[in-house]
């Protein structure tokens, strides 16, 4: 399960089965057994705006993920304080995307 096809299987039953379709997916880089890239292309290619995260964002990574057309690259919080500022620029970043679908 390297490239996160078969996760996405899934994600597309559940889908499915509950009749919604969720704003975006928030997806980490850094999975066992799975690329989180990889995984990101194919929800994007199904209609499905993609936020990536990770612990280490540098240049390359923001880059790589910008190459693939993710709503953002959001780093990680380390600690129990960072998590609402983070939850805060999930909600931005879905939030500008649908303001600019709303528009198109």
């Amino acid at each position: 399960m390297s490239d996160g096809i078969p996760h996405l299987a899934l994600v597309e039953v559940a889908l499915c089965e509950s009749g919604e379709k969720p704003h975006a997916a928030l997806v980490d880089i850094n999975m066992p057994a799975i690329d989180g890239y990889g995984l990101a292309r194919e929800f994007i290619g199904n209609g499905l705006p993609t936020i990536l995260m990770s612990s280490d964002v540098d240049d390359h990574r923001r880059d790589r993920a910008a190459a693939i057309g993710v709503l953002g690259l959001l780093e990680k919080p380390s600690n129990a304080d960072g998590y609402a500022a983070f939850a805060q620029r999930v909600l931005e970043l879905i939030g500008s995307f649908e303001k600019a679908a709303d528009v198109s």
